[in-house]
C-alpha cells in the first residue's frame, strides 16, 4: 500500500496528521464506519491489555508515541526515563515536560546510569536524579530471581543512550525499538535526515527487537511502504513518521500478552534476504554498498557545490540539514553564504526559458535574478535551475534575494542582475 506525504501535515496540526493514517489504514468494513477519535480510542482499547510500560524517549520523534500510549490506551506507563541532559545545556526535553505535565514518574538518566541500571520511580511528583554508582552492584535489578518482573515491556524511542542487555531483563517481553526507515537501510541515530538527503522515493516505519547494539535487532513488524513527494517538507515528514510509529506500536500492543510474545519471537532477522528495502527489491538484490548508515551530520555535510549536484540533489541536502545543522551554506568571494529558504524547480516556466536564452553559456554557480518572480536563479550540474528566496551573509539576519544584490561585490558580478557562487 503505496501512500503519498503532502507538505501541509505539519502546519494542519496533530489531529490531520493521525487522520490521513487513519483513511489509509481503513481495509476492513468495521474500520470504514469508525470516525477518528474512535479509531484512536480503538487502537489501546479494542482489546484491553493494560500493559506496565517503561518509556524510554528524548525528542520530537518520541513525544508522539508516548502521547498515543498515554491518552488514547489503557496501558500503564509506569516510569518515563529520559537523559539528564539532552541539549548538552540542561534544558528539559519536550518528553520530559510532558511527563511532567501530565505528572507521569520521571527517571533522569546519564550514559553510565543507563548503561548500568535504572529505578523505579513510585512518587509522579519527584524526578529521581542520575546516580553515578549504585550501592551494591553495577548491574541493579529491580527484583529478586523468584519474583515476577515488574514491567512487561519497553518501548524505546529516538533514545540517546545504549542500554547493556541486563537491562531487558527487567521486562517480561523485552524491549521494543521504533526505527523510521526501512531496516537495514538507514541503520543509525538519523534516518530521517539520510531519508531526505539522498533524494529517496520510498520508506518505512521500523518495529524491532531492542539488541546491544544500535538498531541491530530483529524486525517485528513494519509500515506499509510510504512513498515521498519531490516536494518533500522535513518538519511535516518527521511528525507523519512519528505517528505512523505510534500506530505501529498501538497495534503491536493490542494483542494479548501469548500473542505479543509470538510476535516478538518470530521476528526476523535484518540480514534476511527476502527483506523487502524497496516496492519489489529484496535485500538481496541490493548491492551491499547500498546498505547506507545514517550517521549524524556534521557541520561540513551543510557545504553546497553547484557544480557537482543537481537542483534535486541540492534541494533534498538543504531540506534535510537546514534543521539539524547551523548553516547550509556555499561561498561567494571566500565569503561563507548561508541559505534559509529554496525552492525546488519542477516544472520550468515560458518566462524562465526566454530568460536563459540571454545566457546560453550558463556555468554551474551562476546566479541569475528573475524580476517577475522576485527570486534568484541558480545553476546547478546538468543545466538544472534552484530558487533561492532567502540567504545572509555570516552574522546577519536572512534577506530577500532581491536585497542580497546589493551586496554582492562587484568582482562577482558579470551585470546588475548576475553574479557567481564560488564552485
Amino acid at each position: 500500500m503505496f501512500r503519498f506525504i503532502q507538505s501541509h501535515y505539519c502546519k494542519s496540526g496533530t489531529h490531520k496528521q493521525v487522520k490521513q493514517i487513519w483513511k489509509r489504514r481503513r481495509t476492513t468494513t468495521t474500520m470504514n464506519n469508525m470516525n477518528i477519535s474512535q479509531y484512536m480510542n480503538t487502537l489501546g482499547q479494542s482489546i484491553m491489555r493494560d500493559y506496565r510500560i517503561v518509556y524510554f524517549g528524548t525528542d520530537a520523534f518520541a513525544l508522539p508515541i508516548l502521547e498515543q500510549l498515554h491518552e488514547h490506551t489503557e496501558h500503564e506507563i509506569a516510569l518515563v526515563v529520559v537523559p539528564y541532559k539532552p541539549h548538552g545545556n540542561g534544558q528539559r526535553s519536550v518528553v520530559e515536560k510532558y511527563a511532567q505535565k501530565h505528572k507521569l514518574p520521571i527517571q533522569r538518566v546519564n550514559r553510565k546510569t543507563t548503561m548500568n541500571y535504572f529505578h523505579l520511580n513510585t512518587t509522579p511528583e519527584q524526578i529521581i536524579e542520575p546516580i553515578q554508582e549504585p550501592s551494591t552492584s553495577k548491574e541493579y535489578k529491580l527484583y529478586k530471581d523468584n519474583e515476577e518482573k515488574p514491567y512487561d515491556i519497553g518501548v524505546v524511542a529516538s533514545f540517546r543512550y545504549l542500554m547493556k542487555p541486563h537491562v531487558f531483563e527487567h521486562f517480561k517481553y523485552g524491549c521494543v525499538n521504533i526505527h523510521p526507515s526501512a531496516l537495514p537501510q538507514f541503520r543509525g541515530p538519523a534516518p530521517i535526515t539520510h531519508t531526505v538527503w539522498r533524494g529517496e522515493k520510498f520508506t518505512k516505519v521500523s518495529l524491532i527487537n531492542l539488541a546491544p547494539k544500535f538498531d541491530t535487532g530483529s524486525i517485528i513488524r513494519q509500515s506499509p511502504f510510504i512513498e515521498i513527494s519531490a516536494m518533500i517538507d522535513y518538519p511535516s515528514f518527521f511528525n507523519m513518521l512519528a505517528y505512523e510509529g505510534a500506530v505501529l506500536l498501538s497495534e503491536l500492543l493490542e494483542l494479548p500478552g501469548t500473542e505479543l510474545q509470538q510476535a516478538i519471537e518470530a521476528a526476523v532477522p535484518q540480514n534476511d534476504p527476502n527483506l523487502l528495502v524497496e516496492p519489489g527489491v529484496t535485500l538481496k538484490d541490493k548491492p551491499q554498498e547500498e546498505i547506507i548508515f545514517a550517521r549524524k551530520p556534521r557541520n561540513e555535510d551543510g557545504y553546497i557545490n553547484f557544480a557537482e549536484k543537481t537542483a534535486s540533489e541540492i534541494y533534498h541536502q538543504f531540506k534535510a540539514l537546514y534543521t539539524s545543522l547551523p548553516h547550509v551554506y556555499t561561498y561567494l568571494k571566500d565569503t561563507r553564504i548561508n541559505f534559509h529558504d529554496m525552492q525546488l524547480i519542477l516544472q520550468q516556466e515560458h518566462h524562465l526559458d526566454v530568460l536563459l536564452q540571454n545566457y546560453p553559456d550558463i556555468k554551474p554557480g551562476q546566479c541569475i535574478f528573475d524580476r517577475k518572480q522576485k527570486q534568484l536563479l541558480v545553476c546547478c550540474k546538468d543545466r538544472t535551475l534552484l530558487a533561492i528566496h532567502a540567504l545572509s551573509k555570516p552574522n546577519r539576519k536572512p534577506t530577500k534575494s532581491g536585497d542580497f544584490l546589493a551586496q554582492v561585490p562587484k568582482e562577482a558580478k558579470l551585470n546588475r542582475t548576475c553574479f557567481f557562487f564560488d564552485v
